[in-house]
């Protein structure tokens, strides 16, 4: 809940999102829609994720609305390239940033392997 505003400041999952003459976004937001069917995070959510189906989020938010960590996968084609201008993008701002190549059998892109980077702050 954002205190700025008073509203909810992400969208979950819903089964609903972009279904015509059902979800009216833009015009009607996630959090004020009468026609929510928010997906639940369970067992079959995070297999989802791992296998490729769909894309989850974690969203570490302080009370003040700030973040102390990012985790970002790479796993396109051009990863090496991604994890490059993170890691240095990171450096230039003065942020501490970790590499960590993944030896998931769950990779996206079929014969290539993702990395992980992180970045703290405090």
């Amino acid at each position: 809940m954002s205190k700025k505003t008073g509203k909810p400041g992400y969208a979950p999952a819903c089964r609903n999102k972009f279904v015509k003459g059902v979800c009216e976004l833009p015009k009607v937001k996630c959090g004020e829609c009468p026609n929510q069917a928010f997906i639940a995070f369970d067992d079959a959510a995070v297999v989802g994720h791992l296998t490729g189906r769909h894309v989850m989020g974690v969203y570490p938010l302080l009370d003040d609305e700030t973040c102390w960590f990012l985790a970002v996968d790479f796993d396109k084609s051009t990863w090496t390239e991604d994890v490059g201008a993170f890691v240095e993008t990171c450096r230039r701002a003065g942020l501490p940033v970790a590499t960590e190549r993944s030896r998931c059998r769950f990779s996206t892109n079929r014969g290539s392997r993702g990395t992980r980077s992180s970045s703290t702050t405090n």
